[in-house]
């Protein structure tokens, strides 16, 4: 039986954030949540999101290093996939780390 009470426990989800020595702030950060997937004898799927660097720290490399962290996070906690929702105009670069374009995406928003 799969059913249990992932919110307490410490690996439900994991954020990395990068911090500038300089002054201590976030410069970019990214997260990774779990879930328990029925339909796949309750295999682990994971739920990358917030992938954010500061414009002033593009391309130093800080993208390369969250997608990498996650991924081996996402490997340590047994997911059988790493999904994320992305615009269609960064494709590339999440390509370049090996996702694929897979099915169709859609949202249901309150607010419309």
């Amino acid at each position: 039986m799969c059913i249990r009470d992932r919110t307490k426990d410490e690996h439900f989800y994991k954020i990395i954030v990068y911090e500038s020595t300089a002054d201590g702030k976030v410069v970019g950060n990214g997260m990774i949540f779990f879930e328990k997937k029925f339909a796949r004898s309750c295999g682990t799927a994971g739920h990358v999101e917030d992938i954010v660097v500061d414009k002033a720290h593009k391309g130093q490399g800080l993208e390369d290093n969250i997608m990498n962290a996650l991924r081996r996070i996402g490997d340590r906690e047994g997911a059988y996939k790493l999904v994320l929702d992305i615009p269609d105009a960064e494709a590339g670069f999440y390509e370049k780390h090996g996702y694929k374009k897979y099915e169709i995406h859609m949202a249901w928003y309150r607010d419309g």
